[in-house]
């Protein structure tokens, strides 16, 4: 039995770039996949809203352990943004709340999910025009991000 597809679980929005769209054919190369990796990184953070800072550093601060799976590579004020590679190198770029703000129940101050989709919409718009992006459709499948989920 396989693995599932990667889920941050409720409240999060994920959209995912399959391996064979940043990867090269030969991935036998350690050297130049982990070249097209930090590429495809530096993507991603170039397509965030001004207002989010690069915890990732170029790959010299290597993002900040949000769990077992994912790296915080941006954030902001209310959201952060998290890296998960999964699966057969592909890659799951979350976005979910910070929950550090000792105002709220939680920690979680309620602007953060507007945020989030504000976030979430505006990069996967951006992404869409480089990789072709793929949602999580099941717990065993993906498919093509033809639909725009929301937050819950």
């Amino acid at each position: 039995m396989g693995r599932g597809v990667f889920t941050m679980g409720e409240g999060t929005l994920t959209f995912i770039i399959p391996d064979e769209a940043y990867l090269p054919d030969d991935t036998e190369d350690f050297d130049l996949c982990q070249i097209y990796f930090e590429d495809t990184v530096e993507e991603i953070l170039r397509a965030l809203p001004d207002s989010y800072e690069d915890v990732w550093c170029n790959g010299r601060g290597r993002g900040i352990w949000e769990s077992r799976h994912t790296r915080v590579i941006a954030r902001n004020g209310f959201v952060n943004i998290g890296l998960t590679e999964w699966g057969d190198n592909d890659l799951y770029v979350s976005f979910f709340p910070r929950d550090d703000d000792d105002r709220f129940d939680w920690g979680i101050n309620p602007l953060a999910h507007t945020a989030l989709q504000s976030a979430h919409d505006k990069v996967r718009d951006r992404l869409g025009q480089v990789y072709p992006l793929r949602i999580r459709t099941s717990a065993w499948t993906t498919g093509p991000m033809t639909t725009y989920p929301t937050a819950v």
